[in-house]
């Protein structure tokens, strides 16, 4: 039926012709999901940022010598899984960077320590709104990190709240999709791949700016086939963030 509706030989739908468009669309993601460096100038915002981690379920990874991999296993989804983190911007909606994806044990503080953005914001001065999940040993880089704190003004309390609860709303949207919302099969480099597909798919709809040179109406076809797979049988696409 599928085939039949869009024209499209049954063979670019499944299988390997199916990852090759998975791997354009992630492609895509490197043009909208990046860092701009000039939300660490002195004129932009002090808290520009927000982070978050979030886990989605994997099959269980065999452990060569244990029956379990416990570092897999997430504490929030109880069950192994490929953890991320995200980067949002409070001042435009926009997602800055995704880092991912990381063994489901692996904790977010430790994610976010070791990508080095923590250095680039103390030396601009910076800070990011984080929950208390982030707290480390290291207090010059903590430095940086803004928590929830009881002793906030009131005004401050409910942005730093609001920008919370903006960056999981986010993180839930990215799960309207079934492929992320389930438990993924193919493993953990496939399942990257997915993820920055979904990023190019929900900021190339909107704004057709970050769509493809549509050079034939072959590819044409094929773009949105796998963007129609993605969003019925994977997951409908969400609206704009």
């Amino acid at each position: 039926m599928f085939t039949s509706h869009f024209r499209v030989c049954e063979d670019y739908c499944c299988g390997a012709p199916f990852w090759l468009w998975i791997e354009q669309l992630a492609e895509l993601a490197k043009k909208v999901i990046r860092f701009d460096p000039a939300l660490l100038s002195p004129e932009s915002v002090v808290m520009g940022f927000s982070a978050d981690g979030v886990d989605f379920g994997l099959w269980e990874e065999k452990h060569p010598e244990f029956p379990h991999n416990k570092k897999a296993m997430s504490h929030k989804m109880k069950r192994c899984a490929a953890k991320y983190v995200l980067i949002l911007s409070t001042a435009h909606a926009k997602c800055l960077k995704i880092l991912g994806p990381f063994l489901g044990g692996v904790n977010d503080s430790t994610i976010l320590k070791e990508s080095g953005i923590l250095e680039l914001f103390r030396d601009a001065g910076k800070v990011c709104n984080v929950d208390r999940g982030f707290r480390m040993e290291d207090k010059t880089l903590e430095i940086v990190l803004c928590f929830p704190d009881y002793m906030d003004e009131k005004e401050l309390h409910i942005f730093k709240s609001r920008l919370r609860l903006r960056q999981e709303t986010f993180n839930t949207r990215l799960k309207y999709f079934r492929t992320l919302s389930e438990t993924f099969e193919y493993g953990r480099d496939k399942h990257k791949l997915v993820m920055h597909a979904v990023a190019a798919i929900r900021y190339s709809i909107p704004n057709g700016s970050w769509l493809p040179n549509l050079r034939s109406l072959n590819y044409y076809k094929h773009y949105f086939t796998v963007i129609y797979l993605l969003g019925t049988t994977i997951g409908w696409i969400p609206s704009a963030y």
